[in-house]
């Protein structure tokens, strides 16, 4: 196939190929990236564009303005990668490159081996920058860093065969002639051309990939977390607990843990005398205490106003209660300072251990509110510890019975 064709083939791929792009980056994103994405691979198509209509242009432009445009291009690619990837860069250096390259073909514009050199070796200095500044930056999405080390070092060698290629060029050899090796040179831009296409698709995607990660985290820590303290509110708890609750079905033996429900004493008080920002402060403070005071696998979450749920798992009913006990001090040799004073503040505790798969979670909260109830009746900042382990115990109508 002579280089004509392969030029025009080129062009119409290109051209299809940056609609596509184009089209994807300005309806998705309006940021500077991709912006300098989008007007690369305009460049590109235009370097194609001339190329292969180079019969109907002078000389001059013909032999200028396509490189130009691919030492633009590649330099917007760069630093909309540094961009993306939050990497300063010095567009000094891309500058000079690209005035240089400039300078070069419009001296040597009619003298086609030297023309060839300075042209391939200026895009390839840039890509070569792009691949060291990605080399040594650590800092970078690993899969990100890893598809433009790939994708341009493959550009790099094959930069390197198009410069070898371009050593038997007579110097006033007009290049369209057959046998000038155009052909192979025009082959191979293009493959460069489709791996800097792939570089930006893949990470666009990957940008994509991870915007959406993020959104789903956020969307988990609204759903399941409490925005004042941080920890799992309602529906995280109940979550976390039906899963423990799956895994104890399994169980030959059944474990044993415990529920319990802490109240704040006097939280109506401490608002109306501080404020309810201190409040606010009071109730953050106490559930850092309280998920300090147990473990990674026990469950700790705010179940409304000053209430606080616990599920302590994994525990005979004697270290049920140690832990209890512990979250009960914790909370009372902890103070919050505001304004110059000590502000303490206590809990009662409702708590109630079992085993298995007797009762449901109502059921276990019910029971331990009801422990809660007699703690607040019988002068707070105390704890009420029941036992109900009766293999033999059933649910009637909803009511505990043992």
């Amino acid at each position: 196939m002579d280089a004509k064709t392969i030029l025009i083939l080129n062009t119409i791929y290109a051209v299809i190929v940056s609609v596509f792009i184009i089209a994807g980056i300005m309806i998705q994103n309006k940021n500077i990236p991709y912006r300098k994405w989008s007007i690369a691979f305009v460049l590109f198509t235009l370097n194609f564009s001339i190329l292969s209509l180079r019969d109907g242009f002078p000389i001059v432009i013909v032999g200028v303005l396509p490189h130009v445009f691919t030492f633009i291009a590649f330099a917007l690619i760069k630093s909309g990668l540094m961009d993306t990837l939050n990497i300063k860069e010095n567009k000094k250096v891309d500058r000079i490159l690209v005035l240089l390259g400039t300078l070069g073909v419009l001296y040597f514009y009619n003298v086609t081996n030297m023309k060839a050199y300075i042209v391939i070796l200026t895009q390839g200095f840039l890509i070569f920058e792009t691949w060291i500044i990605c080399y040594k930056e650590k800092n970078i999405d690993a899969i990100k860093r890893r598809i433009i080390l790939w994708t341009f070092g493959f550009s790099i060698m094959i930069q390197a065969i198009r410069f070898i290629i371009s050593i038997p060029w007579a110097s006033q050899l007009n290049p369209l002639n057959k046998g000038s090796g155009l052909s192979y040179m025009s082959v191979l831009f293009f493959i460069i051309y489709i791996f800097m296409t792939l570089t930006i698709i893949s990470i666009i995607l990957r940008k994509r990939v991870i915007e959406q990660k993020l959104l789903i985290e956020e969307l988990m820590q609204i759903t399941l977390y409490d925005k004042l303290t941080g920890i799992y509110n309602r529906r995280g708890f109940h979550q976390l607990f039906d899963y423990e609750y799956k895994l104890k079905k399994r169980e030959s033996t059944p474990s044993g843990y415990v529920v319990a429900i802490c109240d704040v004493d006097d939280f109506k008080s401490i608002n109306d005398t501080y404020g309810h920002d201190v409040g606010d402060r009071v109730l953050k403070n106490i559930a850092q205490k309280i998920t300090e005071a147990t473990r990674e696998t026990d469950i700790v979450a705010r179940w409304g106003g000053e209430e606080f749920l616990i599920y302590i798992s994994n525990v005979d009913e004697v270290n049920g209660e140690v832990v209890i006990n512990k979250i009960l001090k914790t909370i009372q040799n902890s103070k919050i300072l505001y304004k110059r004073k000590k502000i303490k503040a206590t809990i009662s505790i409702g708590a109630l251990y079992t085993r298995g798969v007797l009762y449901k979670l109502d059921d276990l909260i019910s029971a331990s509110d009801k422990e809660l109830y007699k703690a607040k009746n019988n002068g707070k900042n105390q704890i009420k510890y029941k036992v109900m382990i009766d293999v033999c115990a059933n649910l009637k109508s909803g009511q505990l019975v043992h």
